[in-house]
């Protein structure tokens, strides 16, 4: 049987101090391996939220440490008293590889992706608040590249009115969107990253017309980057979905934003 633990809006240090009062006087992995052992025999569920962002934010302080926590939790999650699942709204490889280390193969790792289009046409006219053309609904979810939390952002937007919502009440929710200042900040992880100015010039480069992986590489490296800096940056949004495989802005609603403010 195994032993639930729901943590809500919890870090790694959060969980430790709930269970371990003053673990930082000695070192928290082993702290948490003697929690695990004067548990014996229940086996615990051990859900740890927003694990690559705590790694990340330890990264910019103390890279030694990141890269020992981040080892360290690759050995702790085959821990025969646990059963571990980590959630994180960053890509945990992408850390890993800003730390130079590779995850384990057996690392079972599900990444949450845009929405196929039947689905995302789907989510939007069943929040919509009211009768919806498809052709509106295939319009708001291709500006949103897929990605529901937007496609959601959209539907909320949309001012009910007493015909079918169409295309121009989907263009008028966008100009809601992209004129509340948070949608800037509020873009993912990036407004957080360290390298989040190198980041926004990515997507900037991307987000002209016609561009291609060769040409936003030469312009990053127009500006300083070293080439494999460059296609480390392209890597990170291509984790995150910002990017296709092509180097294309999978989000027209950031083109459009990024457009207002060049």
């Amino acid at each position: 049987m195994a032993e639930h633990v729901h943590l809500r809006r919890s870090r790694i240090e959060d969980f430790l101090s709930t269970f371990l009062g003053d673990w930082r006087r000695d070192d928290p992995w082993d702290s948490l391996e003697s929690l695990l052992r004067h548990r014996a025999p229940i086996r615990c569920l051990i859900l740890l939220d927003e694990v690559p962002l705590y790694i990340d934010q330890v990264a910019r302080r103390d890279v030694a440490r990141a890269t020992e926590d981040l080892r360290r939790l690759d050995r702790f999650r085959t821990h025969p008293a646990a059963r571990v699942l980590l959630t994180g709204s960053i890509s945990l490889r992408a850390v890993a590889r800003q730390l130079d280390l590779s995850l384990s193969a057996d690392w079972n790792q599900q990444a949450l992706e845009p929405l196929d289009p039947t689905d995302g046409i789907a989510l939007f006219m069943d929040r919509c608040p009211g009768a919806c053309a498809e052709v509106a609904a295939d319009h708001a979810q291709r500006l949103a590249g897929g990605n529901p939390r937007w496609i959601l952002r959209l539907a909320q937007l949309v001012t009910s009115t007493d015909r079918e919502i169409g295309i121009d009440e989907v263009e008028q929710a966008v100009s809601r969107l992209l004129d509340q200042q948070p949608f800037g900040q509020d873009i993912g992880h990036l407004s957080r990253h360290p390298e989040h100015g190198r980041l926004r010039a990515t997507l900037e480069l991307a987000s002209i017309e016609g561009a291609t992986e060769i040409s936003i590489l030469a312009g990053l490296q127009s500006r300083g980057c070293t080439r494999g800096d460059a296609q480390a940056l392209l890597e990170i949004l291509r984790d995150e979905f910002f990017l296709d495989g092509s180097a294309r802005l999978r989000l027209p609603l950031l083109a459009r934003w990024l457009a207002r403010r060049s």
